[in-house]
């Protein structure tokens, strides 16, 4: 069956105009070697690993995977994938906590969140599988009905496969229109700003719920989780766990 994709047009939503490009932040450059994937339907997927981000310093080896999604005739991607990917390491100057600061907050925070939910420590997750972090995933602005968020995810998670072995994917709701657009605190429009942001998350963590099978890591959280192939996982009365399929 053929992919219908809409033609993307320029406008503003929320609390933030897209860029010209029809994204709310820049386009995430590939690094290291850059591999090319036809997907049929006029679409490719080109996608890329950094090397280890902490030179082997780290209880962990942290590596950022960046893709494209690209289409006929259009010039710019139509959507794009930020992640990290940690897996187990053999270095002993830094801890997970304080190798995941030196990637990003979002990381370490994502990072904390697990830690905080879990059964057991993360270590002993490292120890089965590698955790795929999602930073960001953004379709651009007119190529919102196509699926292209899950196609996007699924089939990086699909190309990497030979060389991670997936356990656990996380991301956190995060709706990117309001990035640097928080009024200031006690202002007329923080309160309206709070509770349209507050909706918007629960929309979005839905929409990934949904898209993605995932679940909440707790009660209390809104970070997402979702066992991948190969992996079994639940909550017990102690939090969150994963284990290898039998």
């Amino acid at each position: 069956m053929t992919r219908r994709i809409a033609n993307p047009t320029h406008q503003k939503t929320g609390w933030h105009s897209f860029s010209a490009h029809g994204f709310f932040s820049g386009i995430p450059l590939l690094q290291g070697k850059v591999a090319s994937v036809d997907l049929g339907d006029g679409l490719v997927l080109k996608h890329s690993v950094s090397s280890d981000l902490f030179n082997g310093a780290a209880i962990c080896v942290g590596k950022a995977a960046t893709a494209w999604l690209l289409a006929d005739a259009e010039a710019l991607p139509i959507a794009i994938l930020e992640a990290v990917i940690l897996s187990e390491g053999t270095g002993s100057d830094l801890g997970l906590h304080e190798a995941c600061d030196l990637i990003s907050e979002t990381v370490q925070q994502t990072i904390i969140e697990l830690g905080r939910t879990a059964a057991y420590d993360l270590s002993s997750t490292l120890e089965i599988g590698s955790i795929f972090i999602v930073k960001r995933l953004e379709v651009r602005n007119g190529f919102r009905s196509a699926g292209l968020s899950k196609l996007l995810v699924e089939r990086v998670l699909i190309e990497l496969s030979d060389n991670f072995r997936f356990a656990l994917m996380a991301l956190k709701p995060f709706p990117l229109q309001y990035q640097h657009a928080e009024p200031e605190i006690g202002s007329k429009e923080y309160v309206t700003f709070w509770n349209t942001f507050q909706d918007d998350v629960e929309k979005l963590s839905c929409f990934y719920s949904y898209e993605f099978g995932c679940v909440s890591a707790s009660h209390d959280s809104d970070l997402l989780i979702k066992n991948l192939p190969g992996f079994v996982g639940g909550r017990n009365r102690n939090g969150w766990i994963v284990n290898k399929s039998e």
